[in-house]
């Protein structure tokens, strides 16, 4: 059933697409739209993330061994409305069929039918979704370059990073001039303890996962971080700890790699 309901709406959107005639858009890109819980006032963002160009995706809602157009989601604090993107269809005008997927394996739109759509506003480089949210577009800044620390009673946390390229290490011990793609420092009244960062997983906007490795014991098992990045006051979530930027990073676009 599901799948015959797939095809019925796919088709209808070919046959669109045929009038179109225009060539479409092939968007790429990360677009956000701030929300603002009444009852908390807590506020976060609400997300689509689109290529166009291929499935490149890993599916968070089942389909196995699959790659997805992207993802929807419009969760809140207290329920999770995240759709995977399974195809798209151009509508003419900038205007985009999109066929979701949830977790529970339902393919249809948010308010009960078969497709949600997506206008691209070009000028404003703005997605808006269904005729009723805006969603701006967010740049890819690279912001995980630089230095932040947090200090405590006894010592300090200081996390030097430099994720999209190799640098050298100081070439005093314990680092020894090695190249790798940063480093971390713990100091404290007790002992100080070092890390090299070895091996980054992958960086995406404002998230990056990282391994790491004593330097004095680089056979041993690195270790695996999760790094967060907040744009808003320039923070950098480590290890559940938030640490302030020693010199407010530089961020570099995509031109700059």
């Amino acid at each position: 059933m599901k799948q015959t309901l797939f095809m019925t709406c796919l088709c209808a959107a070919v046959t669109l697409t045929a009038c179109g005639g225009s060539e479409p858009t092939l968007l790429e890109g990360r677009w956000e739209m701030p929300v603002t819980e009444p009852e908390t006032g807590i506020t976060y963002p609400h997300i689509i993330e689109l290529n166009m160009n291929a499935p490149t995706f890993v599916s968070e809602s089942g389909l196995e061994g699959k790659k997805t157009y992207g993802f929807m989601d419009f969760s809140t604090t207290r329920r999770i409305y995240h759709y995977d993107i399974d195809s798209i269809a151009p509508l003419g005008n900038n205007l985009y069929a999109v066929y979701s997927i949830d977790y529970n394996m339902e393919i249809m739109g948010m308010d009960g039918s078969c497709t949600d759509t997506l206008r691209y506003l070009p000028d404003k480089k703005q997605l808006v979704y269904m005729n009723k949210w805006t969603f701006d577009f967010v740049p890819d800044l690279k912001p995980f370059k630089g230095e932040w620390e947090e200090s405590f009673s006894d010592g300090s946390t200081t996390v030097h990073l430099s994720l999209y390229q190799k640098i050298k290490a100081p070439d005093e011990y314990p680092y020894n001039g090695v190249e790798c793609y940063g480093w971390i420092e713990y100091s404290s009244s007790v002992d100080d303890s070092y890390r090299i960062i070895t091996k980054v997983e992958q960086v995406h906007y404002n998230g990056a996962t990282i391994y790491t490795v004593f330097p004095d014991y680089p056979e041993d098992k690195p270790q695996r971080f999760d790094l967060s990045y907040n744009p808003e006051n320039g923070t950098l979530e480590y290890n559940n700890s938030t640490l302030s930027p020693v010199n407010k990073p530089t961020s570099t676009s995509e031109s700059d790699k």
